[in-house]
């Protein structure tokens, strides 16, 4: 059986970290990690990316340029996430192919998408399974 959770007295009295390892099913079970362990940042990577905002003006480390097919890939999978969705002529100008109609028309008769006046969107339905929509588009 659990221990019920804590009261925010317990929390106040023995404090956060002590309460994370309390839960921890291990010390639970009597390991030898009796004490209890506080959780860092690797590298302190926190640090290194304020230090590259403050030189660069940006945190980036790495910026590769993407070919056209990888901006249509982009547009597919970010753009399909906004209510608004995507400019169906922008994706055919930089994938340089019109997505299947078929496909769409498949989806829209499933309620999980529409288009309207160029533009294909997600409908409320079809962000349960948006990775999967994008998937499907994306072949």
């Amino acid at each position: 059986m659990r221990d019920p959770a804590p009261s925010a007295a317990t929390i106040s009295s023995i404090g956060a970290t002590e309460i994370m390892s309390a839960s921890d099913p291990a010390r639970m079970a009597g390991s030898a990690a009796e004490k209890p362990v506080r959780h860092h940042e690797p590298s302190g990577i926190r640090k290194k990316w304020l230090a590259l905002v403050e030189a660069n003006g940006h945190g980036r480390v790495v910026d590769d340029p993407l070919r056209q097919s990888e901006q249509a890939d982009e547009l597919l999978l970010m753009g399909l996430r906004l209510r608004e969705g995507i400019d169906l002529a922008r994706y055919a100008a930089l994938a340089g192919r019109d997505l299947d109609p078929v496909r769409i028309a498949s989806l829209a008769a499933e309620d999980m998408s529409e288009v309207r006046h160029g533009r294909l969107r997600v409908t409320a339905g079809g962000f349960a399974v948006l990775d999967a929509i994008v998937a499907d588009l994306a072949v």
